[in-house]
C-alpha cells in the first residue's frame, strides 16, 4: 500500500479488501462485477483510469480526492496504479528521474519485505514517469505523506509545510503511546492468573471472573478505554480506529495513574528496576512517555518537536517514534535512506526528495 496524502492510498489490485476504508475505487481491467460492485463501501469501479474519470480531469479528479474527509483506498492493476502514484510523485514533489526511480526501488523492496513482490508494477512505475501529468497544485491544501515530510524537515527544519509534521508525529507519538499501552494490557491478560503479576496489580487471589477488581486494574477503564471492539481478533490490541484505547478521552490525572501501572508491569515483566532501564537501555521519548499528556489531545510545540525530530535523526539505525502498527503503508527504508542522506550532509540529493 502507497500513501499519496491526506487519508488516500493507492494498493495493488489483488490485495482488494472491501473492509478497509469506507471509500474504495476500484481500477482495473479485469476486475470482477461482484462482489466488488455490491459492496456499500464501493464508491466507483472502472476497468481504466478514463473510466474512473469519465468527462472529468486528473487535475480534477485529484482535486475531488482531496476534498475527501474518509479513507479512501484505490485498488489498481499495474498500470493503473503507476499512472496514479508517478502522477501525484511527479507533481507534488522534487524528484527528478533518478530519485524517482530510487524511491521506487524503496517501494519495490518495500512491497517485497511484505511478501506483496511486484516486479512488473516497479517497471511500469519507472515507466510512467516521463509521461506523466503534472498537477497544479497551488492554493490546494492537503496533507502529505510522511516519507516526504520527513525528508523535507531533514533538509530545512522550517519548511513551508513543517505545521503538518508537527501535526502528524504528535499523531504517531499518541498512537505509539496507545500501541505500547495495549501491549502491556496484552501481557496482563495473557498472564493474568499469574500470582506474581497479581501482586504487581495490588492484589491477590483474583480468578478470571473478578480480575478486574485488582486495585491497579482500575486505571483499564472510564470514557478512554473499552474491553470489547469491533475488530478482527489480529487487531484487537492495536491503536487506531475501534481501538480498546483512546487517549484523547483521557484527563491528565488519568493518563498519569495509567501510565504508571503500565511502567510498573513493565519493569515486573522484564525483571528489571527503573534504574536498570536508565542504565542499561533505551528510555527514549516513547518509553519515557515523556508527551503523552501533550500529544493526546494536541500538538507538540516547536521546542519539542525539534527535540523530537533531533532524536529521530541522531540514533545510528533505528528512526524512533513511527508506529510499529503503520508498517504497510508507510516506505521505511525510503526513510533510512533520506537519513542517511542527512547524516552525511548531502543537501543536494536529499533535496530531490522534498515537497514543491
Amino acid at each position: 500500500m502507497l500513501h499519496l496524502f491526506n487519508n488516500v492510498f493507492v494498493e495493488q489490485e489483488k490485495y482488494i479488501n472491501l473492509l478497509e476504508a469506507p471509500d474504495i475505487i476500484v481500477v482495473s481491467a479485469d476486475y470482477k462485477l461482484d462482489p466488488i460492485n455490491v459492496s456499500e463501501n464501493v464508491s466507483k469501479t472502472g476497468t481504466n483510469i478514463d473510466e474512473i474519470l469519465g468527462e472529468s480531469t486528473m487535475q480534477q479528479w485529484f482535486a475531488d480526492l482531496i476534498s475527501k474527509t474518509t479513507k479512501v483506498v484505490i485498488y489498481a492493476d499495474n498500470d493503473s496504479f503507476a499512472k496514479i502514484a508517478s502522477t501525484w510523485l511527479k507533481s507534488s514533489t522534487n524528484m527528478d528521474a533518478d530519485s524517482y526511480n530510487l524511491f521506487v526501488d524503496c517501494y519495490g523492496f518495500h512491497i517485497k519485505s511484505s511478501s506483496k513482490t511486484n516486479n512488473e508494477l516497479v517497471t511500469k512505475l519507472k515507466d510512467a514517469f516521463a509521461g506523466a501529468e503534472t498537477l497544479n497544485l497551488s492554493g490546494i491544501d492537503y496533507k502529505p505523506s510522511f516519507e516526504f515530510l520527513f525528508a523535507s524537515a531533514l533538509h530545512d527544519i522550517n519548511f513551508a509545510k513543517k505545521a503538518k509534521l508537527v501535526t502528524l508525529i504528535s499523531k504517531f507519538l499518541k498512537r505509539y503511546y496507545e500501541e505500547t499501552i495495549l501491549e502491556i494490557r496484552r501481557e496482563i491478560d495473557v498472564h493474568a492468573l499469574s500470582s506474581n503479576l497479581q501482586t504487581v496489580l495490588g492484589g491477590s487471589g483474583k480468578d478470571l471472573s473478578n480480575l478486574n477488581t485488582l486495585p491497579d486494574m482500575a486505571v483499564f477503564a472510564g470514557d478512554y478505554w473499552k474491553d470489547e471492539v469491533s475488530v478482527a481478533s489480529s487487531k484487537s490490541y492495536l491503536p487506531g480506529t475501534n481501538s480498546k484505547i483512546d487517549l484523547s478521552k483521557a484527563t491528565d490525572a488519568e493518563v498519569n495513574a495509567l501510565v504508571a501501572v503500565v511502567k510498573k508491569v513493565r519493569l515486573a515483566i522484564m525483571e528489571v528496576s527503573e534504574e536498570d532501564i536508565h542504565a542499561n537501555l533505551v528510555y527514549d521519548t516513547v518509553g519515557s512517555y515523556t508527551y503523552i499528556n501533550t500529544v493526546k489531545n494536541g500538538d507538540l510545540d516547536n521546542s519539542q518537536f525539534n527535540t523530537v525530530l533531533s532524536e529521530m535523526i541522531d540514533k545510528n539505525i533505528d528512526i524512533l517514534n513511527v508506529p510499529n502498527d503503520l508498517v504497510d503503508s508507510i516506505v521505511n527504508v525510503f526513510l533510512s535512506h533520506v537519513k542517511s542522506l542527512k547524516k552525511a550532509s548531502d543537501l543536494t540529493a536529499l533535496q530531490k526528495f522534498t515537497l514543491k
